[in-house]
């Protein structure tokens, strides 16, 4: 299913208000994604929130040999994030922008496409 981005933030406090506010319009926890770079943001917001992370990127990124990140077609940008972020449904400019946000260390939060419908603007 497809994900919508919530928003951007700059700090664990902010994505936590962000998911906080999501769960209170009802969204359930399993509907609510995160994306960061860095693993103790990620960890905490775990434990806080209940939310998962979705690193499965870095491990797709990982699986791929030296000779086949060579010769394979190339994606929509070098970012994994941002591949990773049209995989899951956001548009090509919007994920570059994200990827961008996540490499200099925001915190991205998601919602699945028909869990957002009362979402509050954050």
């Amino acid at each position: 299913m497809n994900k919508n981005v919530v928003g951007s933030f700059s700090s664990t406090f902010e994505a936590l208000r962000a998911i906080n506010s999501l769960k209170e319009k009802g969204v359930d926890k399993n509907h609510i994604l995160i994306i960061t770079q860095d693993n103790y943001d990620q960890k905490f917001i775990e434990e806080k929130s209940g939310v998962a992370a979705d690193d499965s990127f870095r491990l797709e990124e990982n699986k791929k040999g030296f000779w086949r990140s060579l010769f394979s077609k190339k994606e929509v940008n070098a970012s994994p994030y941002s591949n990773f972020l049209v995989k899951l449904g956001v548009a090509e400019e919007d994920a570059k922008t994200y990827a961008n946000d996540v490499e200099n260390g925001k915190i991205l939060v998601l919602v699945e496409d028909g869990s957002d419908e009362e979402r509050p603007v954050i």
